[in-house]
């Protein structure tokens, strides 16, 4: 916990140098709170924000819709906006480019190889897919739940990944189907 502890301590600081953000600086203790909820992050890292109008913390390689970070760094406060990457097993903050926070987010819950076998894929995407829904973190006005979990197949998740915009999640699951159906 100290660790945590220690980086929402540097972020508070942070925010302070950079005179960001101007407005909700509230946002600052829930950018706290989700890393603390999201502690168990096998990357240990995640995409944070400072914008004139807000903050905003998104972990790395879990299969957030990255628009949670590129609709920011690309819009208009996009200029002001600063980026960070927190690692929480490093214990770190470093300022990084608008296109390194963009590849950063943009990286896929797991690796899906040729040389893995077909269970080996199925194991993973169940994994990623139940984490996700454990977690909340597709749909902000209405997740996937365990019951959809438990029904829906993988094209399913597939269509619900295109309604939602996500293509991160679109290209990791095709590329499982293919992979699983031996393309």
């Amino acid at each position: 916990m100290a660790i945590l502890q220690h980086l929402q301590q540097r972020m508070l600081e942070i925010s302070n140098a950079e005179k960001l953000p101007l407005h909700f600086k509230s946002n600052l203790e829930i950018d706290g709170k989700e890393l603390e909820r999201f502690k168990s992050n096998p990357s240990g890292k995640f995409v944070w924000l400072l914008r004139p109008s807000g903050t905003q913390i998104v972990p790395v390689g879990l299969g957030v819709n990255p628009v949670h970070i590129t609709y920011w760094i690309w819009s208009e406060q996009g200029p002001e906006t600063k980026a960070f990457v927190v690692d929480i097993n490093a214990g770190t903050i470093e300022k990084i480019t608008h296109e390194q926070a963009e590849s950063l987010i943009m990286m896929p819950p797991c690796k899906i190889s040729t040389l893995m076998s077909k269970e080996e894929v199925i194991e993973k995407v169940a994994y990623v897919l139940r984490e996700g829904v454990n977690s909340k973190i597709w749909g902000a006005f209405n997740p996937p739940s365990l019951d959809d979990y438990a029904k829906w197949n993988w094209i399913d998740w597939l269509t619900y990944f295109k309604s939602s915009g996500n293509h991160l999640m679109q290209s990791f699951l095709g590329k499982a189907i293919r992979r699983v159906n031996g393309q």
